[in-house]
């Protein structure tokens, strides 16, 4: 499987755990719709970090990359750290909680977050790709115009487009 595809492919495997957190809330299983909720942002953020080349052997890996990679750096909000680290934990409570269940509003929350979590990526990875079609078609003057505009980035002598 390419790059591509299972970027793709995690991204799909987030929409459907967010459909069916939605499926499991409406039918009062809330435990399982917080452990689907996890999945859902668990499933984005693999996506958003293999677009980057970065893969991870375990859920902390991953919780930890995203904060590392996109949190400290602000390409994403400081919520989506916390978020997602607060998800991890109503999971646990979800899955092997016992005689401790997840509460609707709880539920609720985390669905809110895990689909504005799905939309930040679904976002950030199509800007990447209009910005990796125009480089992939643009004159070298072009191309700089793009990486000018790419905050506290500048310019690297691998950037540069070969020469004829």
């Amino acid at each position: 499987m390419t790059q591509s595809n299972e970027v793709r492919a995690n991204l799909d495997r987030s929409t459907a755990s967010l459909q069916a957190a939605k499926l499991l809330k409406e039918a009062g299983l809330l435990d399982d719709a917080a452990s689907r909720t996890y999945y859902s942002m668990f499933h984005a953020a693999s996506a958003l970090l293999l677009s980057r080349n970065l893969t991870f052997n375990s859920h902390t890996g991953i919780l930890r990359a995203i904060n590392l990679q996109f949190v400290k750096t602000g390409e994403l909000d400081r919520s989506f750290g916390k978020e997602i680290n607060w998800l991890a934990e109503l999971r646990q409570v979800g899955d092997y909680g016992e005689i401790r269940h997840v509460e609707v509003e709880d539920v609720s929350r985390a669905i809110d977050q895990a689909e504005a979590f799905l939309t930040q990526v679904n976002a950030m990875l199509n800007q990447t790709s209009d910005l990796q079609s125009l480089a992939a078609k643009a004159s070298q003057s072009d191309y700089d115009e793009i990486l000018a505009n790419v905050p506290d980035v500048p310019p690297e002598p691998y950037d540069q487009l070969p020469t004829e």
